[in-house]
């Protein structure tokens, strides 16, 4: 890294701006959580999915863009577009075990099969202890430990699948974001 004036700049690679090397010339990728839920800042960096998804493409994959908003995935697919790169939006709730078979076939059909997927859906909810519920607590299960599972099921068996990647979280090593469920669900994908 370089310092300007005592303030780090990043690379161009960790902000984004890199060009793609043809790493993932012909692959075909699925990210799920490619959308990015809205952030109560102006300006808010990049999502993790989004940029898995972004940075897939510029490097030569077909991108398939998998979340629960549509318009999030579609928000992503555009960038991958406006870039020159090839990329569906697929709508699933992946706590749901037959929109998981779906996003897989759906996927699937638009991309021509499926080399790679980036399991990176991730939520947090509820504060502390005493400020979560029961339903919050099961909810994050679902969504950051249990789709890890419904997915990594459904394509398992596609004969041209070369990787699943699970995106987990420095949380799940140490404890200490005040969402008790998000620490622990991330310590549970680990």
């Amino acid at each position: 890294m370089s310092r300007e004036s005592d303030v780090f700049v990043r690379s161009p690679e960790a902000k984004g701006e890199a060009p793609g090397r043809g790493r993932l010339d012909g692959k075909r990728v699925v990210v799920v959580g490619a959308g990015q839920m809205p952030a109560p800042i102006d300006n808010p960096p990049i999502g993790n999915g989004r940029a898995v998804a972004v940075l897939a493409a510029r490097e030569g994959a077909s991108v398939a863009c998998v979340d629960l908003n549509r318009e999030a995935a579609a928000t992503t697919v555009s960038m991958i577009e406006g870039e020159g790169g090839l990329a569906v939006a697929v709508e699933a709730d992946v706590t749901d075990p037959v929109q998981c078979e779906r996003l897989v076939s759906e996927s699937a059909e638009a991309l021509g099969g499926i080399d790679g997927v980036v399991l990176n859906v991730g939520i947090g909810a509820g504060r502390w202890l005493e400020g979560t519920s029961a339903e919050q607590w099961d909810r994050i299960f679902a969504v950051n430990l249990r789709s890890r599972f419904l997915v990594s099921k459904a394509v398992i068996d596609r004969p041209e699948l070369a990787s699943i990647v699970f995106i987990g979280s420095v949380a799940g090593l140490t404890p200490g974001s005040g969402v008790p469920a998000y620490d622990a669900s991330k310590a549970g994908l680990i």
